[in-house]
């Protein structure tokens, strides 16, 4: 990113393909949605990430992929575009009704907190979005081809859907995590298994070197590896990695103690077998009967030690995978939180270019003998047609009706000139008409009528408060 020189810590560092010059990292938890980083030269920005998830998951999340409704908590959503949406996997059924038929065909615990379905979300890196409709379809379809043969073919696909009604055009790949059981014999479901830390580390350089192979008309740009994350996110993860290695060294403390309990059986078992004598049969010992107790009790108790050296071993291993795994995560977080903060810094480059702009056409106006104050009708009637100008729409109804009512305003004090305001206030107008379903011409008189209406079959109910309340 601009204006960041730092190299990246060895820790991050241990993430990166050299082969591919890749710096790109795969988020596990669904609390917020930071996005994997795949940076082209060209300027372009291939983002994946990849979460799992339970069947409670996705019978909400089902709804988001397939849009099966028209309310949406995402404001990014625009459902005028919904119809250039597709699914490029083209099993019948929705999403999560191919994900019952297809756990129908394996096995998989009866358990809640089971990760059933895994998703992809690939977003269509910057130098396509000027492409054809067909190109970045092309993209899609490639990409698409990449991740169903990369998880075991088209019948563990739950579904394909390719956005194009966000900020963002961006793939949903969702998919059931299957894994063969050789001891069994049986296809069942494992998260961790498939999409695991190997999968993982090698997935982006294995895409990036697909999507070159095949895309090379419109796909073409290397990957750079100069990520960096922010001094004070270092210094956290260096807290954590400390942590880390201060538990490796206690856990290696207590091995190291329990290899001290053998010492003295060591030396017993040296007495037992100098106390030994050959009988004359040449290949049998024989041994006092006490040192001969002794040896059976040595026995059993090798045997519980060893056991509880096995269990111990084993918790330490969970222990120092779990504490990885927590290190792992800190590197993704704090990779996204660089992320971020470069995003800032761009918009504030944008913000002071704004200012210098202002400050040269309030000098322009001054020259001219211009007056600099203008109503705040004026003000706000300008802004929103800077809002129009650029594309945007109003929010919801009542913001609409705002626009329309400013935009109104101007146009009768004729602080704007008339040509530019009457074509927006006729597409304010069609905005409400279509969110009113009306069929007739939309007017603000009408409005104002509709308002009144409203307030006198509520003044009833309120005279009625009133009395109750004397």
């Amino acid at each position: 990113m601009q204006g960041m020189d730092r190299r990246m810590p060895k820790s991050l560092a241990e993430h990166v393909q050299m082969k591919f010059g890749i710096t790109c990292y795969t988020i596990y938890e669904c609390s917020y949605h930071p996005c994997v980083m795949i940076v082209p030269k060209s300027g372009g920005v291939l983002m994946a990430n990849v979460q799992k998830y339970t069947k409670a998951n996705v019978q909400g999340l089902s709804i988001h992929w397939d849009r099966k409704t028209e309310i949406h908590t995402n404001k990014d959503i625009d459902v005028e575009r919904s119809h250039l949406n597709y699914d490029l996997c083209e099993k019948e059924g929705d999403s999560l009704s191919r994900l019952n038929d297809r756990l129908e065909e394996v096995h998989c615990l009866n358990r809640k907190d089971v990760k059933q379905c895994a998703s992809w979300v690939v977003t269509l890196p910057e130098e396509l979005k000027e492409k054809s409709e067909a190109e970045q379809r092309e993209f899609f379809e490639k990409t698409y081809e990449f991740l169903t043969d990369r998880y075991g073919g088209e019948k563990n696909v739950i579904c394909a859907n390719v956005h194009n009604d966000e900020t963002t055009p961006h793939m949903h790949f969702a998919f059931v995590p299957v894994a063969y059981d050789p001891k069994k014999d049986r296809d069942r479901v494992c998260a961790k298994k498939v999409v695991s830390r190997k999968d993982l580390q090698s997935f982006h350089g294995d895409l990036d070197a697909f999507l070159k192979a095949e895309l090379p008309h419109i796909y073409q740009g290397g990957i750079l590896n100069d990520k960096t994350i922010g001094i004070d996110t270092v210094k956290d993860l260096k807290k954590h990695s400390e942590e880390i290695q201060n538990q490796k060294q206690q856990q290696k403390a207590d091995a190291t103690a329990e290899m001290k309990v053998f010492k003295e059986p060591k030396e017993l078992l040296k007495k037992i077998e100098a106390s030994a004598k050959k009988t004359v049969f040449g290949d049998k010992i024989a041994l006092p009967s006490k040192d001969f107790d002794k040896l059976k009790d040595l026995s059993v108790s090798s045997m519980k030690i060893q056991h509880q050296a096995e269990k111990r071993l084993s918790a330490a291993n969970e222990k120092i995978e779990e504490l990885e795994e927590k290190y792992y995560k800190a590197d993704l977080r704090a990779d996204n939180a660089e992320f971020q903060f470069g995003l800032l810094e761009k918009e504030v480059d944008k913000l002071k270019e704004h200012r210098q702009d202002a400050i040269i056409y309030k000098s322009m106006l001054k020259d001219i003998n211009k007056d600099l104050e203008i109503s705040d009708t004026e003000k706000k009637g300008r802004l929103i047609l800077y809002n129009l100008e650029n594309g945007h729409k109003p929010k919801n109804q009542k913001e609409g009706e705002q626009w329309l009512s400013i935009l109104e305003k101007n146009k009768e004090e004729k602080t704007i000139p008339q040509k530019r305001l009457e074509g927006f206030i006729e597409r304010l107008k069609e905005f409400l008409d279509k969110i009113l379903g009306k069929d007739k011409k939309f007017s603000l008189s009408g409005l104002k009528r509709q308002s009144e209406q409203s307030k006198q079959t509520r003044r009833p109910k309120t005279q009625k408060n009133r009395d109750i309340e004397l």
